[in-house]
C-alpha cells in the first residue's frame, strides 16, 4: 500500500480532488469499474502537483480518516452480526449486545464522517476559485463539469 495523497478525480462525481491512496484506488477501479470508463479514469486520475490551500488539504485528510473509521466500524458491525448469527445457541444475547454496540459506534463514526465532509465542503467553497485555477492548469483537457468527469452519462 502506498501513501495517501491529494488526487484529481479519484472518484467520478462529487469531489474534484480527494486525499486517497492512488495505487489502491487505481487497483480498485481496474477491478470494479466498467471497461468503457477505464481510459477516461486512467487519464484523469493523477496526483495534484501544485499547492492546494492547506486548510482544504487538512479538511480532506480529516474526512479520509473519518471515512476510514466509519468503514472500519461498519466492518466490525458486520463481523459482529455474522458471528452472532453463526452462534445459534448464544444468538439472542450476543446479537442484541453486538448489534447495539456496533450500531452506536457506526452512528458515531457516521456523524464524525458527515461533520468532516461538511468541513471539507466549506473549505472547498472558500477556496473554490484557487482550486479550480490549479485544476485548469493541471488538467487542461478535462471534461469535469463541476460534478462529474462523465457529463454525457447524466
Amino acid at each position: 500500500m502506498s501513501e495517501k495523497q491529494m488526487v484529481w478525480h479519484a472518484y467520478h462525481a462529487g469531489s474534484l480532488c480527494q486525499y486517497v491512496d492512488l495505487e489502491a484506488r487505481r487497483a480498485e477501479i481496474e477491478e470494479i469499474k466498467s471497461k468503457h470508463e477505464l481510459p477516461t479514469r486512467r487519464r484523469l486520475m493523477k496526483p495534484v502537483v501544485g499547492q492546494l490551500p492547506p486548510e482544504f488539504v487538512a479538511a480532506c485528510k480529516k474526512e479520509a480518516a473519518r471515512r476510514a473509521a466509519r468503514d472500519a466500524a461498519w466492518s466490525a458491525a458486520w463481523e459482529a452480526w455474522s458471528a452472532a448469527r453463526d452462534a445459534w445457541e448464544a444468538r439472542d444475547a450476543a446479537w442484541r449486545a453486538a448489534w447495539s454496540a456496533a450500531w452506536e459506534a457506526r452512528d458515531a463514526a457516521r456523524d464524525a464522517a458527515r461533520d468532516a465532509w461538511e468541513a471539507r465542503e466549506a473549505s472547498y467553497q472558500t477556496h473554490e476559485a484557487e482550486i479550480e485555477r490549479l485544476h485548469a492548469l493541471e488538467c487542461p483537457d478535462c471534461p469535469w463539469d463541476g460534478e462529474t468527469i462523465f457529463p454525457d452519462q447524466t
